[in-house]
């Protein structure tokens, strides 16, 4: 024959052992031959689904080792950066909180309301000066102001307590009317009380209007721009930054979001359930998104410096998450800030520790760990 014939069952040389086989295509394809292999795998894995030839867990298995394949050399998934928490060694017992940390969050929560003098004991009045002062004109206008202000509750009250304790007042102050003039006293000043109650009331429902929805959008900004921020620092433009600096980023993210959920309660507390909203108390609003931010940066640092450690038992919380937690419960409740201060300053006050603290001291670590520069800590796995 003048030709060579091609035998149709000419076997290809297997690739050598060790060689890439994407070396020897003679078509230039890249791993042609394992892609076919990989897609025959999660192929057969669906039909034995399909078929019910094997169970369904078997082949949801079968699927999931095949797919990993295709996954790129060095693939690790999302990444898992953690923040070493301090030791067990570096505190004793579980975090301490002031009871005012358990409040609900309020401009006027860490206020004490100033108490009016009360007079012990009434000095009995001359019949004579009663009948010189207290005229009918008088006591029959005082009779008129407790009718006044009970129309008035009627129309200008929506919360069944305050009005519950407004009539109660209303009806003390008659009671005291229809028992004399010598009673008077007691009864304008519970009617002064209804009638400043009152008053406080269409005030706060003005202010409720004119600057709680305002502070509503401003603290609905801020919380926008910290949850935006808090996405923004698993991209390129933080990622030359140190651990360290991201996560004490991260706590004043978590710290300014605590002081944006507090603002809110407060606000919906004040101007829709209690109804006593104060425009004086917008300063707080305002400064509770930054505060709180703040309040992070120093939980992340005291956090991470040993000098506080979330212990139940006998082991500490492992967790990095806790910092973040701890620094948006900081900002959401000022007090839990105040009982860290002053557990740190415990810390510090190694002198008076038995004498003034009443044995404050104890709670003072023994040994705070060494500082270690940034970026060499050892993750929580790798500690004792």
């Amino acid at each position: 024959m003048g030709g060579t014939v091609e035998d149709e069952n000419v076997v290809e040389p297997e690739p050598a052992q060790g060689q890439p086989e994407a070396e020897i295509d003679s078509d230039g394809a890249m791993g042609t031959a394992q892609e076919d292999t990989e897609l025959a795998e999660i192929e057969a894995a669906l039909a034995s689904v399909e078929t019910g030839g094997e169970s369904l867990e078997e082949g949801v298995k079968d699927m999931t080792s095949a797919t990993e394949t295709l996954e790129p050399a060095g693939y690790t998934g999302l990444p898992q950066e953690e923040v070493p928490l301090p030791p067990i060694a570096s505190t004793t017992g579980a975090l301490p909180f002031s009871p005012e940390a358990y409040q609900d969050p309020s401009p006027t929560g860490g206020l004490k309301s100033k108490e009016s003098p009360l007079q012990k004991d009434a000095l009995p009045a001359e019949p004579e000066l009663v009948s010189f002062f207290i005229k009918d004109e008088r006591m029959d206008k005082l009779w008129k102001r407790a009718d006044a202000a009970k129309e008035r509750l009627d129309t200008d009250i929506h919360t069944v307590e305050l009005g519950r304790m407004l009539l109660d007042q209303i009806k003390y102050a008659r009671n005291y009317l229809l028992a004399g003039r010598d009673y008077y006293e007691e009864a304008e000043r519970h009617i002064n009380e209804v009638e400043f109650l009152l008053k406080q009331n269409l005030q706060a429902r003005k202010w409720s209007a004119s600057y709680g929805l305002p502070l509503f959008i401003y603290e609905l900004i801020w919380g926008i721009a910290f949850i935006l921020l808090f996405l923004a620092l698993h991209t390129p433009v933080f990622a030359g930054f140190s651990a360290d600096v991201r996560g004490m980023l991260a706590s004043m993210i978590c710290g300014g979001l605590g002081g944006v959920t507090g603002a809110w309660f407060a606000l919906i507390k004040h101007t829709a359930q209690d109804q006593d909203f104060d425009k004086q108390h917008s300063m707080w609003y305002l400064n509770s998104p930054l505060m709180g931010a703040g309040l992070g940066a120093f939980v992340y640092w005291i956090m991470r410096g040993g000098l506080i450690a979330i212990t139940n038992a006998d082991t500490a919380v492992e967790a990095p998450w806790v910092i973040y937690i701890l620094a948006w419960l900081a900002g959401y409740q000022h007090n839990v800030f105040t009982s860290l201060v002053k557990r740190v300053i415990k810390i510090f006050d190694t002198d008076s520790g038995s004498e003034n603290n009443g044995g404050a001291a104890k709670d003072a670590p023994a040994n705070l760990p060494a500082p270690t520069p940034p970026g060499a800590e050892e993750g929580p796995s790798k500690r004792g």
